[in-house]
């Protein structure tokens, strides 16, 4: 029996700050949400609202650590209105905003520091672990794509019914997001982030400019213009995206104004109804823009039409130049867990997930991964069709699980007459790569053939012995030695992870158990 972790995602995004409550065991339930709101004048309050000289007029403070200091209020007074039956996480994550703020050089990375060490020394007193990080777009791609797999993962046959989606691409389920600043496109293969802005400063009221002027024509074509040709320009740098996704966050949101929300559509039809929809958005009319603004509430300021405008042009233009015509979207904002309850599909959930798997390595707690027959048959597939010689490297997507990359492993060492295949990247990017050419001719670092039956002959004698008690290598084991290892155990059905007190310090090594 998994004991529940519990744990506060905060995502700080470019022009609000969510709060999402999660329950994690072998699944991952949400279990509360809330927007975080300035305690003065109630509007939303994005992090970059602290950085001096920005929209926050509410704040009373005039420096980035006093503001700090009030957006931690904010998020206190928030928090204690959670259900929350642990505190066990705190990950608090910054994405498009404050990168686009910090390539503009209005925050740097010393600002950056002196937020992180706020975040913790605030409010480690009250959660177990407390982080805060400043997300790379991939780092965001890859987490939202493990939301989808976590949601969606399984469904494509019912999802996307057309023959097409059925097709090798079909098998994973792609993730399409959009958010303020940028937006995101997760595949098993690949985890991207185009930097795609809906924020123009001279349409943008929190960067001082009138409620109506993304009216003016002519402001509204230089923002037109100058988005297609980034669109353009990244276009050039990608084949057309093929397959099926699930379009989230702003994405849905906008498919949502043109009805095309919860249903299996094509990027064609996508593009066709979107290009409808638009001008009836800009000229403020028609059935499409009352039924919209029928859902704002009375009092709200927030600035809709404006928004489903901007993110129904950026949507339609991305489609149209970097989608392949038959591919297949769903777009939908959440989901369903296993009790039938509502979980949304943010980065927030990928972000749980290793945030929860961090401490229980800490705590040498083992959490077993089962792997189904499919998914072995998928990996197997796909090593299979990728194979030739002189092919370029397989770089497998970062989310996989470690049961899925030690199998990965274990193939490769099976093949490994022809193939080989080592873990590269850092962090959130580590990820397999497999080669198309064995070991022994030198494409990763090998072991030696006397040091594989030294290591092959202590786990086979282990597993002779019939011993349940984990079996631990130690620590000086080099990481060819340790990926051979993991490899042992994946073929043998064993259950492999590497421990220790500190993330790849002295003490971290290879345990080997009875799953």
């Amino acid at each position: 029996m998994i004991s529940p972790l519990t744990g506060i995602v905060v995502d700080c995004g470019s022009g609000h700050t969510a709060i999402t409550c999660y329950s994690q065991t072998a699944t991952i339930k949400q279990t509360d949400k809330t927007w975080l709101s300035h305690l003065v004048d109630k509007g939303n309050l994005p992090l970059t609202d602290i950085i001096p000289g920005s929209a926050g007029e509410a704040f009373q403070s005039s420096t980035l650590l006093g503001r700090l200091g009030e957006f931690m209020d904010s998020l206190d007074h928030s928090l204690k209105t959670m259900e929350m039956s642990s505190r066990d996480i705190l990950f608090v994550g910054a994405t498009g905003g404050v990168r686009a703020a910090m390539e503009e050089d209005r925050m740097s990375a010393a600002d950056v520091d002196a937020i992180r060490e706020a975040f913790v020394e605030r409010f480690s007193p009250s959660f177990t672990m407390v982080r805060f990080e400043v997300l790379t777009g991939s780092q965001e791609a890859t987490w939202e794509h493990v939301a989808a797999q976590t949601i969606w993962g399984g469904r494509v046959g019912t999802m996307f019914p057309t023959p097409a989606s059925n097709s090798a691409e079909g098998i994973d389920i792609g993730l399409f997001s959009g958010g303020g600043k940028s937006m995101q496109l997760g595949r098993r293969d690949s985890c991207l982030s185009f930097p795609f802005s809906t924020f123009p400063r001279e349409l943008e009221e929190r960067q001082g400019a009138h409620p109506d002027a993304w009216l003016d024509v002519e402001k509204w074509d230089r923002f037109e213009t100058a988005l297609a040709e980034k669109i353009k320009a990244e276009a050039a740098l990608h084949t057309p995206f093929t397959g099926a996704f699930v379009g989230t966050a702003m994405n849905h949101r906008a498919a949502k104004y043109s009805e095309i929300d919860e249903t299996p559509i094509s990027a064609a039809d996508a593009v066709s109804t979107l290009r409808a929809s638009l001008p009836l958005f800009r000229k403020r009319t028609g059935d499409l823009y009352e039924k919209m603004m029928a859902t704002r509430s009375p009092d709200s300021t927030y600035p809709m039409a404006r928004i489903v405008a901007m993110h129904t042009c950026r949507l339609l233009l991305v489609l149209e130049n970097m989608f392949e015509a038959d591919a297949q979207l769903y777009f939908a904002k959440h989901g369903l867990d296993e009790d039938g309850k509502e979980i949304e599909c943010e980065w927030t959930v990928g972000a749980m997930y290793n945030m929860a798997n961090e401490i229980r390595a800490k705590n040498a707690v083992h959490v077993p991964e089962v792997l189904c027959t499919q998914r072995k048959q998928e990996l197997t597939d796909r090593v299979s069709e990728w194979y030739s010689p002189g092919a370029q490297p397989l770089h497998f997507e970062a989310s996989l699980t470690s049961d899925e990359r030690k199998f990965v492993h274990a193939l490769c060492e099976a093949r490994g007459d022809v193939m080989s295949s080592k873990s590269e990247g850092k962090g959130a990017d580590r990820h397999v790569v497999v080669y198309d050419k064995p070991i022994e001719e030198g494409v990763v670092r090998g072991v030696a053939e006397a040091r594989r039956g030294i290591l092959s002959k202590r786990v086979d004698d282990w597993m002779a012995a019939g011993v349940q008690d984990p079996l631990h290598f130690e620590p000086t084991l080099t990481t060819a030695e340790r990926e051979f290892v993991h490899s042992l155990a994946a073929k043998n059905n064993l259950g492999s992870k590497s421990e220790g007190l500190t993330y790849h310090g002295d003490d971290w090594h290879i345990v080997i158990r009875v799953k």
